[in-house]
């Protein structure tokens, strides 16, 4: 299955399996795992990652992303920009403020979403040698059950995606092929 879809996973940079799997196979859902993780290692779902805002940078913590509880669901709004090139992508993985009465690094969840959800935008950022996108959310409605982790545990997820990210550029396919496979088991 690897080698069918390698050209689409070369395609994907550092945000497809290098860094968006890992999360997903350490903290979903059995149910997230075979929705999220099978439709990245079978090529049918490209992501984005929602991490960069205007005003905060590479400062995460920072991030004014809301996420606002409705009975079931949850309404996000806010702008996320640097992201990939193209208009292919399926999903998006997002770092929002989902409680804000508790402390920073506290108060945030990670949302795993359709970008072709209502409410959804974005538009191009022409830059000096690469493409990308601002993604702009007003009151996009997810399930409770788009939570990648337990509700408020958003910078822990985060950071243990960006350790795989910045620690050496994401998960080689030969390294990660043994584990995909038991899972796939």
């Amino acid at each position: 299955e690897l080698d069918r879809v390698e050209d689409n996973i070369a395609s994907l940079d550092d945000n497809g399996p290098g860094v968006i799997l890992p999360p997903i196979l350490t903290y979903g859902t059995e149910e997230q795992k075979q929705t999220w993780a099978r439709g990245i290692i079978e090529g049918r779902q490209i992501w984005w990652q929602g991490l960069t805002e205007p005003e905060a940078g590479s400062d995460l913590a920072s991030a004014q992303t809301r996420a606002v509880p409705d009975g079931n669901d949850w309404l996000l709004s806010g702008n996320k920009i640097f992201q990939g090139a193209g208009y292919e992508q399926d999903m998006y993985y997002v770092l929002a403020i989902s409680h804000p009465d508790r402390p920073r690094h506290h108060n945030f969840s990670v949302f795993c979403f359709s970008l072709h959800l209502p409410g959804v935008s974005w538009s191009p950022m022409r830059l000096i040698g690469a493409d990308r996108n601002s993604v702009y959310m007003d009151n996009v409605r997810v399930p409770s059950s788009a939570i990648l982790g337990q509700p408020g545990q958003g910078w822990q997820v985060t950071q243990a995606q960006l350790e795989v990210e910045h620690g050496y550029g994401g998960v080689r396919l030969d390294r990660i092929t043994p584990s995909v496979l038991d899972f796939m088991k």
